[in-house]
């Protein structure tokens, strides 16, 4: 009898080929679950016995967890307190009442080894695992860092490494019961896989080299608008219309290089199911799966998240900066405008009124001088009445071309050497009058040791004069005016104190504003147009100095000013945006 030259396969081997077949799908699971970005334990009893981790979860708990130990151990070394306790009381009211549990953004603060901590964000879920009779035996624990993005291929060389073990440890072992075992061990891998996948919130899918859809969970289901059962076993390109342009370079990219391809804020349009266009964005992983490190890629492992409505928020965060910069500059733009505006015809004004208020001086002059005739007495008080208006527009009129100057740049200075002693004799003696007739006591005390120094003598006159004016308004009939002068440092001080009213100290920075005037009811009796002390300031800054007042309410006032007695004085005057209390 000839020789069966075809043997029929020994129960043996029948038993070794189902074992592979089995072993290479268990593998594409527990590569899917070691490269998941979550966090994932297995934990047993009331107790919370760690009997599964992932690597996501080693890592985040620092290497500290221990098989076989409970999970309190390892909580106690890697968190904070009050987060241990926590997550320890979610775990126990899942264990005791058999009901699931999830959070998002929960925080929590981890200890690194050196004893610096972090905090970090997850998103939690705790499912019970039950028993044959129904009783929880356990709980599968699933966590994701939401803070940073995910980086699952670091698990695919342990995944790898561990896989390659067990092949090796499968082979040596021949006899039935222990294949039928391991069999067994495969089959709870698988099923327990599957459950994970089942019930993570990222979206997860895996297709085969021809592209097929393989594994689809839910979560990635419903980001197309579809079942897990609509989407399996169909081609991708089937599934996405119009996936081909936009993702089909990608994923077959993945499977020629055998390289992982890792992208953020991902634009994406598709057909939905009803036929209308839908513009998404994703965060997405495509990681290449293979059998061993020596075989072709088998597959593409898909980790996607959809992040469309964090998309719209930015975008209109953007659109909103956008419009409210725009409004912004249309503002300012608005109101440097209206500052041209009002400068340019406050120099207009001015030049304008200037030359008939010298019509009316020099018209009034001759009529006083009775050039034109006599006049009777009461015409001369008229006449005198007139002329001092006159002045005092005048006056006025110039207050308002020197600011025009100042904030023109235009402003000059004619610095020569001045005794100061002499500029203040001079106003004090114009003033004298003027304070008699209110009765005040006007005095100055100037030193003979006050070296000449280098200013614009009639500059600076015009500074004393304002401040021993507003000191004549401001201070009531019977009061006192002191002008003192003293070197400090190298410069000449000048202080005008007076025993007036006073200034309110919510009023004091309000002083050298421009056009503005105290709302003291006393003010309201006096002239001016707020400007006195802002051409001050800005006199005496073109000098070099510096200007200041003290006052108190009730008690007087005390301004001063500094100037360099060496220095020569700058040529021309700074801008400034200051107003004062004459009014």
């Amino acid at each position: 009898m000839a020789a069966n030259r075809n043997p029929e396969p020994s129960r043996a081997s029948l038993l070794e080929a189902a074992l592979l077949a089995e072993r290479q799908r268990s593998h594409r699971l527990e590569q899917m679950l070691e490269l998941s970005p979550a966090l994932i334990g297995s934990l047993e009893g009331p107790d919370h016995v760690i009997t599964y981790t992932n690597h996501q979860a080693d890592r985040a708990l620092g290497s500290r967890a221990l098989l076989g130990r409970p999970l309190r151990e390892t909580l106690e070394l890697a968190l904070q307190e009050d987060d241990c306790r926590a997550i320890l009381a979610k775990l126990d009211q899942v264990y005791q009442t058999g009901e699931s549990y999830e959070e998002s953004e929960f925080s929590i603060k981890r200890r690194h080894v050196d004893g610096s901590t972090v905090t970090t964000f997850f998103n939690f879920t705790f499912r019970p695992v039950r028993e044959a009779a129904g009783h929880v035996g356990g709980i599968l624990a699933y966590a994701i860092d939401v803070t940073t993005q995910v980086e699952a291929q670091r698990k695919a060389e342990r995944t790898a490494a561990e896989l390659k073990r067990s092949e090796a440890r499968l082979l040596k072992q021949t006899e039935e019961a222990v294949a039928a075992e391991y069999a067994r061990e495969l089959a709870n891998q698988k099923a327990f896989a599957e459950n994970l996948i089942q019930n993570v919130s990222t979206g997860i899918a895996y297709l085969d080299r021809d592209l097929v859809f393989r594994v689809a969970n839910p979560v990635y289901s419903s980001f197309l608008e579809m079942s897990p059962e609509q989407i399996l076993g169909r081609h991708v390109f089937d599934v996405v219309p119009g996936g081909e342009d936009q993702v089909g370079p990608l994923l077959r990219q993945v499977l020629e290089t055998g390289e992982p391809y890792y992208n953020s804020e991902l634009e994406f349009t598709y057909l939905t199911p009803e036929g209308r266009p839908r513009t998404t964005y994703w965060d997405f992983v495509y990681y290449p799966l293979r059998h061993d490190e020596a075989s072709p890629v088998a597959g593409i492992f898909v980790l996607a998240n959809e992040i469309s409505e964090r998309m719209a928020q930015r975008r209109e965060q953007q659109r909103m900066r956008a419009d409210q910069e725009r409004l912004q500059r249309e503002r300012i733009e608005a109101l440097e405008l209206s500052d041209r505006l009002k400068d340019q015809f406050l120099s207009i004004l001015s030049h304008e009124l200037r030359t008939p208020v010298n019509a009316i001086m020099g018209f009034g002059s001759i009529l006083d001088d009775e050039v034109a005739g006599p006049m009777t007495a009461e015409q001369h008080r008229y006449l005198s009445k007139i002329l001092q208006g006159s002045e005092t527009l005048l006056a006025l009129i110039d207050d308002l071309l020197d600011m025009s100057r100042i904030e023109a740049g235009k402003f000059t200075l004619n610095p020569m050497t001045m005794s100061f002693s002499e500029v203040c004799d001079e106003v004090v003696s114009t003033l004298l009058p003027l304070a008699q007739q209110k009765e005040l006591l006007l005095s100055a005390e100037v030193p003979e040791a006050i070296p000449p120094m280098q200013a614009d003598p009639q500059r600076v006159g015009q500074v004393l004069t304002n401040l021993i004016n507003n000191a004549i308004k401001f201070t009531p009939q019977g009061g006192r005016i002191t002008v003192r002068a003293s070197l400090d440092d190298g410069q000449l001080r000048c202080e005008v104190r007076d025993t007036g009213i006073g200034i309110a100290p919510e009023d004091i920075p309000k002083l050298f504003q421009r056009f503005t005037q105290l709302d003291m009811s006393s003010t309201r009796q006096v002239g001016g147009t707020g400007l006195g002390l802002s051409i001050s300031k800005a006199l005496i800054e073109a000098h070099g100095g510096s200007i200041g007042v003290q006052s108190e309410p009730e008690f007087g006032s005390t301004f001063w000013f500094t100037l360099p007695i060496q220095a020569a004085a700058s040529g021309e005057a700074p801008l400034v945006d200051a107003g004062g209390r004459d009014e």
